[in-house]
């Protein structure tokens, strides 16, 4: 690849990964409304380690209807996995959980 294309890539967000995204999705049901919230984390520039050695990163959730704020604490194995997640007023929910609320109540544009 040449020098031209490689910076192009860079400025388009076309860098080393070929496009692909390589974010983890967390998703989050917010207790107060019901809300299930999708986080992304960037398993490079957001995870971080604790003087342990413990993988982790802090995430602010807020629902897209309810404008219900969590602060998360979201920890990770070294296989990029969620281990464990400290919040107070939400709780870890799954993809199909999301998608079925996302179907039921789609966003209004």
């Amino acid at each position: 690849m040449g020098i031209f294309k490689k910076i192009a890539n860079l400025l388009t967000g076309g860098g080393a990964s070929g496009g692909q995204d390589r974010g983890i999705y967390v998703y989050v049901k917010l207790r107060r409304s019901g809300e299930i919230v999708r986080l992304r984390v960037d398993p490079i520039n957001d995870v971080s380690a604790d003087d342990e050695g413990q993988r982790f990163t802090r995430k602010l959730a807020m629902g897209q209807r309810s404008f219900d704020r969590v602060e998360a604490t979201i920890y990770f194995d070294n296989n990029n996995r969620v281990t464990n997640a400290e919040m107070s007023g939400a709780e870890l929910s799954t993809r199909e959980a999301y998608e079925a609320q996302k179907a039921t109540n789609p966003a209004k544009p």
